[in-house]
């Protein structure tokens, strides 16, 4: 399934906008669907919105949930680059908090 950020918010510049977009997402994650999320028209995103659209994700599905059902499409260097950077910082301060309890 391919759910296109453009067909959900005129913009994909701030919170609210990647509100929109995660509850889309997670609805179909719920339902067990794989999804291809499509930047197409968008040319880069915040940290605020992908924060909000696919980072809040971790606190209801694995890493590897996620990385095995949701695929990016139609991306460009700048956006592949803020979500990776975002999902690694989560995922190490995730880590190091468990390793101090």
């Amino acid at each position: 399934m391919v759910i296109n950020i453009t067909n959900l918010t005129k913009n994909a510049s701030t919170y609210e906008d990647g509100i929109v977009v995660f509850k889309v997402i997670k609805n179909h994650l719920d339902q067990g669907h794989t999804i291809r999320l499509s930047f197409s028209g968008i040319h880069n995103v915040p940290s605020s919105f992908v924060n909000s659209a696919v980072i809040q994700l971790l606190e209801h599905y694995s890493f590897d949930f996620i990385r095995e059902h949701l695929f990016f499409i139609n991306t460009t260097k700048q956006i592949n680059d803020m979500i990776r950077r975002r999902f690694a910082f989560e995922i190490s301060r995730d880590m190091s908090s468990k390793t101090r309890h």
